[in-house]
């Protein structure tokens, strides 16, 4: 079936993925801030504005909208859709189903959309003395080191840089993973070392452990997303505001160059002293998450009851962020990549980048059981329990 998507952003890459999956083929991708030339193009696919004349007889066609935001702009963009003379437009999931087979999974997929938009997120240190309430670190912590008693419980700046060689420019590197990144003293000169790359950086930081030195390796860095988790004032994210943390924000603030920033807190109940350290600084507190929509019980590895268990989500399956290719991985310190952040428990490990090439992971007999078991709800997948899946 031919489709057209509106939004050629990472939602975006999202949907185009999801309707790659059941064999869709895009025709063109539609954005209002379309480049007027005519040669923008995603995906290799053109994206055109939502007037353009080659849209003319394809009015027909199904529009799947892909933005972010809430439901009312997919509603708007929905209603400037119909005011051109569009039919058949899908604002969210259970419309887009509508026009997907009861038979799927498109085998030839299209690579260029199905590998798209790929991150490793780093693991630079096993332990979290951070203590968020919503992070699983024991299970984890425990399961770690019953692997491999001799694992390091720090990323070693060699190996991580073997592994990353071993990576594709492409790939973003997230600097997340299970702990707070900067608790291993070496994490400053890892983002460098995957800028000058030429990767995609992002980074997820409560702050914990930042120094001044790091200040050094990050100057020149320019991130594509940083997203800061807040202190609130229910414990729920473990860091004291202190002269020194209030410092410290500003002066990161104040030097870390990013595309986006994104603060996370807990019902906005972040401190005045905090949020007045980010107004005045030059990424004001514009876009503001609540964590009380992440807290989930990450694919059922959560032993608290800070949030209902997400429940077993019976036959065919695909995950939400990555559709059938599950390309969202985590690298741990001692070369292993795991499945995606939600797999504390460490289930699926895809192999070892200090032993093997970044594509071998996705031809591994670990995937291959994974594809199976999108399928198969008899087979262990902790997608079935995860936030992010999604029935066929």
């Amino acid at each position: 079936m031919e489709i057209l998507v509106f939004g050629a952003g990472r939602t975006g890459v999202k949907i185009a993925k999801e309707a790659d999956m059941f064999g869709m083929n895009i025709i063109y991708f539609v954005d209002n801030n379309a480049n007027n030339a005519s040669n923008q193009k995603f995906f290799d696919i053109e994206v055109v504005k939502p007037n353009d004349y080659r849209l003319e007889k394809l009015k027909s066609l199904p529009v799947f909208i892909a933005i972010a935001g809430n439901q009312n702009s997919a509603v708007s963009v929905k209603s400037q859709l119909e005011d051109l003379g569009f039919i058949n437009i899908a604002a969210n999931l259970d419309e887009r189903k509508k026009y997907y087979p009861d038979a799927i999974v498109n085998s030839k997929r299209n690579p260029k959309i199905s590998h798209a938009f790929a991150s490793m997120e780093i693991t630079t240190s096993i332990g979290c003395p951070v203590g968020c309430k919503f992070c699983p670190q024991k299970l984890f912590v425990n399961k770690y080191k019953s692997i491999d008693k001799n694992a390091p419980l720090k990323f070693p700046l060699n190996d991580y840089r073997k592994c990353l060689d071993a990576i594709p420019t492409t790939v973003e590197i997230c600097f997340s993973g299970f702990s707070e990144p900067f608790l291993n003293k070496n994490c400053a000169e890892m983002i460098k070392y995957a800028f000058d790359r030429g990767h995609p950086v992002s980074l997820n930081s409560t702050l914990v452990g930042l120094t001044d030195k790091c200040f050094n390796y990050m100057q020149d860095v320019m991130f594509r997303r940083v997203r800061l988790h807040l202190p609130d004032t229910n414990d729920y994210c473990n860091i004291k505001v202190t002269d020194d943390y209030l410092k410290l924000l500003d002066k990161f603030l104040s030097t870390i160059q990013s595309e986006k920033f994104i603060y996370v807190s807990h019902d906005n109940d972040t401190p005045a002293a905090v949020k007045n350290t980010i107004n005045n600084s030059p990424y004001p507190y514009v876009y503001p998450y609540k964590l009380e929509k992440e807290i989930h019980d990450r694919a059922g590895n959560l032993d608290n009851d800070l949030a209902p268990c997400t429940p077993f989500l019976k036959g065919a399956i695909y995950c939400g962020k990555g559709a059938r290719m599950p390309n969202y991985n985590i690298l741990l310190p001692n070369g292993m990549v795991l499945l995606c952040c939600m797999d504390f428990d460490m289930k699926h490990v895809l192999g070892n980048l200090l032993t093997m090439g970044y594509e071998e992971l996705f031809e591994c007999d670990e995937m291959e059981k994974l594809n199976q078991a999108f399928d198969d709800d008899k087979m262990e997948l902790i997608c079935r329990t995860c936030a992010w899946a999604c029935n066929i």
